[in-house]
């Protein structure tokens, strides 16, 4: 039986590159997203869409319930979100995984090693030992 994965924020940079890659993987992915358009775009992925927002509290217990995995990647900031999810998987030895990211240091690498890592100097710090 393949794990069940539901991951918020699966149309954005970063939940899109962690669901598509699960789905790759062959974990059954269930992806949170706002619009129909989204959830379009998840199924042509072979995500399975869950319509609705960060503020959701029941469907999200529901959706964290049903998987094994919760994966939330789409705010870090948004106590609400993390807080029901936490409360959906409470005793239940599931696996949960709260990460962030900023896309304006992304190379759309989707996943895969980068071919290359851009460091930019700032001429206001001194260099840490």
């Amino acid at each position: 039986m393949k794990k069940r994965v539901f991951v918020t924020g699966a149309t954005g940079y970063i939940g899109g590159s962690v669901a598509l890659k699960l789905c790759q993987a062959g974990f059954q992915v269930t992806g949170l997203t706002r619009t129909a358009e989204g959830a379009a775009g998840l199924r042509a992925l072979g995500i399975s869409p869950f319509i609705g927002t960060l503020n959701d509290y029941g469907p999200l217990i529901q959706a964290a319930k049903e998987a094994d995995i919760v994966v939330n990647a789409a705010d870090s900031d948004h106590t609400f979100a993390v807080t029901t999810l936490l409360t959906a998987l409470e005793g239940s030895g599931k696996t949960f995984v709260h990460t962030s990211g900023s896309s304006i240091v992304g190379d759309k690498a989707a996943g895969n090693t980068a071919a290359r890592c851009i460091r930019k100097k700032s001429s206001n710090r001194s260099p840490k030992n």
